[in-house]
């Protein structure tokens, strides 16, 4: 029997995989990146992508927070609904937050979050100004993909996940 040497795969801090997720061998997944259920990723992930498909592809951004960031404003930034971070495309592809250091975990007072997710649906009660709401489920995003039904899902799916004692995979 033939024995093949285990390739390296990297999964850096803060990142989530979602069920059924596959990753081939010696693929990084970026800082709080959001690999969607049954994706397949083939290439590195970059910070905060949200990646989605088969293959997987890029469809968004994500906030350390869990929250999908929404189109930049004139300057270019996107704010997190529940935390106020900004963040901002440095380059094509490479998404830096503007409030931390990158290689910083959240602070305490961050660490965990204060407000049920169903406040931040449909651009119910927002503390920050000026944001806006997220996509209504069902809406087809710029990408031609159903984001937020995606991102829906992977909640709903986590929260039955806890109530039968099972844990979740984000990986800290």
């Amino acid at each position: 029997m033939q024995r093949w040497p285990a390739a390296e795969r990297s999964i850096r801090r803060g990142a989530t995989i979602g069920a059924n997720a596959t990753i081939v061998c010696g693929i990084e997944v970026g800082r709080y990146a959001f690999v969607a259920a049954g994706a397949v990723v083939t290439a590195d992930v970059p910070d905060y992508a949200l990646m989605m498909g088969v293959p997987a592809r890029r469809t968004g951004w994500m906030s350390r927070h869990g929250h999908r960031l929404l189109d930049p404003d004139g300057e270019g930034i996107m704010t997190c609904p529940e935390s106020g971070y900004r963040y901002r495309e440095t380059s094509a592809g490479v998404l830096r937050c503007l409030d931390l250091d990158e290689e910083a975990p959240l602070p305490s007072e961050h660490a965990v979050g204060e407000r049920p997710y169903d406040s931040f649906k449909n651009g119910a009660s927002r503390d920050l100004e000026g944001a806006r709401s997220p996509p209504q489920a069902g809406r087809t995003s710029q990408e031609g993909t159903r984001t937020s039904r995606v991102v829906e899902s992977a909640v709903v799916a986590e929260r039955r996940s806890r109530r039968a004692g099972v844990r979740t995979t984000t990986l800290l």
